[in-house]
């Protein structure tokens, strides 16, 4: 199942957090409400990492959970800098 939910994240970060939204993810482990929302604006793919982490590694960091973190945020500067690049 879990291998699922990231394929599903890679291919559609918007598509896992509602996912996560439906099943209370951020209600347990966010105590605002905007952070979700800037993350799933700006960065949808660092957001659901994170949240990854907390709820299945129980928020603790190692190599590998930091490694997953570069990766989504260079996923997330590389859409970017496609946007950017389309909108010239």
């Amino acid at each position: 199942m879990r291998w699922l939910i990231i394929m599903l994240g890679l291919l559609a970060p918007r598509g896992l957090f509602i996912y996560m939204v439906m099943n209370d993810w951020f209600e347990k482990l966010l105590q605002d409400w905007w952070v979700p929302l800037i993350g799933f604006i700006f960065t949808p793919y660092t957001l659901v990492w994170y949240v990854v982490v907390l709820h299945w590694y129980r928020g603790a960091w190692g190599r590998n959970q930091i490694i997953g973190l570069v990766v989504a945020v260079l996923l997330d500067l590389y859409f970017w800098k496609k946007a950017a690049a389309s909108d010239r």
